[in-house]
Parts: C-alpha cells; structure tokens; sequence
C-alpha cells in the first residue's frame, strides 16, 4: 500500500468522522465513488474507530480478517491519524501539531520561522490538488477570505504551492468552535448576544466586499479564550460580479479559475441551509442573515430550529416547517430570530447591519 494511498484513506475517515451520521453516506459515496476497495477500507475504519481508541492501518487485509499480527504499523490515536508532516519543515514554517481535517484539507499549527509566531496551516493533500473542483474551491477561499479585513474575520497571511500540495496560511485562533462551546453547556443569553453581534459584524464586513458565506455554522465559527469570535472558511463563499472581477481579472468567465455556482447547484450544510439555498436558487446577503438567525436559535434552544433523519428530511422542514417556538428567551431575542428565519427572504432583515 503506497503512502499516497493510506494518507487518503486516512482523510476520508477522519473527514466523514466529523460529519454527522446523517450526511456520511452521501459524502463516502461523493468522495469513493467507483472505487469500491477504497470504500471497503475507509469502512473498515468507520466501523472500528468509534469501538476503540487506537485500531491500526492494514489496507486490502481490513475486509478479509480481524488478525491484527501482520499489519503496518499505521495508527490512527485519539481520533486523528499519526501524520507524517509533524516535525517537518515546509517551506518557512516547522508543523507543530495537527489540528483538525475536513473536505477542504488538513489543517496544522506551524511556526512562522522568520516572524517567529504560529500560525494555521491548511494544506490540500496532494492526491486531492488533482481535483480540479476541489483545488479551484481551496483557492476561491483563500482569495475570497485574503479580501477582508476585520477583527472577526481570520486573516490570510499567504496561499502557495509546495511539494505538489496547495497551501493557506492565517492567524492561529487559540480556542475551541462554537459546536465545541454549545457541546459542553448552554450558553447564557448574554453571551449568545455577545457572540452573534460579532458574527454580524464579521457578516457585515464580508457583505460590503461582494462576498457572502453560505456556510455559517457552528463549525466555522472559532471562539477565543478572550471572547473574541473568528468567522472561518470562506470556501463556499459566492462572490459578486466586481470582486470577482477583482481575483480573477476581466477574462472570460469560461477562463476563470474561481468556479462560479451553477444555477440550482445546492451548496452548504443542509440545517443551516436557507430555503433559497435549500432550492439552488439565488443567493444573496440575507441568505448569511438566514444561517446566523439559526445559529442564534441552536445557541438559545440547545437544539436546530430545523432537522430530520436525512439532509432531505431536513431540506424538506426548512422548506415547509416553521421552528417550535422560543419561550424562555426575552420577547426582543425571540423576535431577531424570528425576522432572522422569515422564509420570505425580502421579511428578513435587509442587511447584517441592520440585525
């Protein structure tokens, strides 16, 4: 088993283990597809990471035998792989640790050995820059986010390309997501308050430069010990006409490197879908309105204003269901979220500002 191929099934199952159960099919099957030995040991690890701590890497053998005596001596440890990468120099900067993996790359802490600071380093693995989907999407975020300047936004330091991978670098967040704060305890309404104003001003800033996120969830919203919130991964940001223009230059759409969505391609995370998104419609700014009104209810409720058992299912709710509504919360809460979540997207607020 060459090293290309244990480091993707490495990524696979750690990425599908940050999914929850319900969108892990659709998401083996996107990223498997044909390649069924592939997909027989990336469930192999599936079935046995949630069962033990540590359960070692042993390519074609994981669908034929549970002798454990002959195999490599990968491991997989405390829910992310051994990586290679630790301890080695990339370019200006020394990997420290992994962080975290996802669809869109590995992410690091590094030190910045000439400004002598650490730093995130998110690398697209080498057998995925080959996607060219998925490549042009690492670089539409870095370019997108690269736009921006705010306190509450995390700030790009440098995108490159290096021993065959494509890279981002940002400001290290110290602290834990958002779903990491809303896992441990509820969060008091003043503080709810605290975090989503920041979310709006963070929303804000991105709407004033053309872009919009269409990705707001717990996930991608980092908090510090501080206070201080950090709005992350602008992957699936869309990006108006003119700052599109700006990136890419005036070429012709069909020479462009930023991908453009199609109409009625669906992109997001289904509970924090709008119902304009949930239909591959047009997007616009009240579409982040819409995703942070649902993260301010989660925050308050302790649960989604709208799920299911299925993406489909939850599709479906946010479609034609309204939320069970907010009793414990003050009348002025209720009624933010509930502009917030207006179907009807001309009834929500207009702008972040304004919310």
């Amino acid at each position: 088993m060459q090293s290309d191929r244990i480091e993707r099934v490495k990524f696979i199952v750690s990425a599908a283990l940050a999914r929850p159960l319900h969108e892990r099919e659709a998401y083996l099957n996107a990223v498997c597809g044909h390649d069924a030995s592939l997909r027989g040991e990336v469930d192999y690890y599936l079935n046995n990471s949630e069962k033990t701590e540590q359960f070692i890497y042993r390519g074609e053998a994981a669908r034929v035998t549970n002798d454990f005596s002959d195999a490599p001596t990968e491991a997989f440890s405390g829910g992310l792989p051994t990586d290679p990468r630790v301890g080695k120099i990339f370019g200006k900067y020394v990997i420290q640790k992994r962080l975290a993996e996802g669809g869109m790359g590995i992410v690091y802490v590094a030190l910045d050995t000439q400004l002598g600071r650490d730093v995130a380093l998110k690398v697209l693995p080498e057998f995925f820059s080959r996607d060219v989907e998925r490549l042009q999407r690492f670089q539409h975020e870095a370019r997108a986010t690269s736009l921006l300047n705010h306190p509450n936004i995390v700030t790009v330091f440098e995108i490159g390309h290096m021993d065959g991978c494509e890279f981002i670098v940002t400001e290290y967040v110290e602290g834990g997501t958002l779903r990491d704060k809303m896992t441990r305890s509820a969060i008091p309404p003043v503080e709810t308050l605290k975090i989503a104003s920041q979310i709006a001003g963070a929303l804000a800033a991105a709407h004033r430069a053309g872009i919009v996120h269409r990705d707001i969830k717990p996930e991608n919203i980092m908090l510090r010990p501080d206070g201080y919130v950090k709005v992350l991964d602008f992957g699936l940001a869309k990006l108006s006409d003119a700052t599109r223009r700006s990136i890419s230059g005036d070429t012709p759409a069909s020479q462009r490197s930023v991908r453009q969505t199609m109409p009625g391609t669906i992109m997001g995370t289904a509970a924090y879908m709008s119902p304009e998104q949930a239909e591959g419609g047009e997007v616009d700014a009240r579409t982040d309105i819409w995703g942070l009104g649902v993260l301010l209810y989660e925050m308050a409720a302790g649960r989604l204003p709208f799920e299911g058992p299925t993406a489909s299912h939850t599709i479906v709710a946010i479609l034609e269901q309204e939320p069970e509504s907010l009793d414990r919360i003050s009348f002025d809460l209720q009624q933010i979220v509930s502009t917030a979540l207006q179907k009807d997207k001309s009834r929500r607020y207009q702008s972040a500002d304004s919310m």
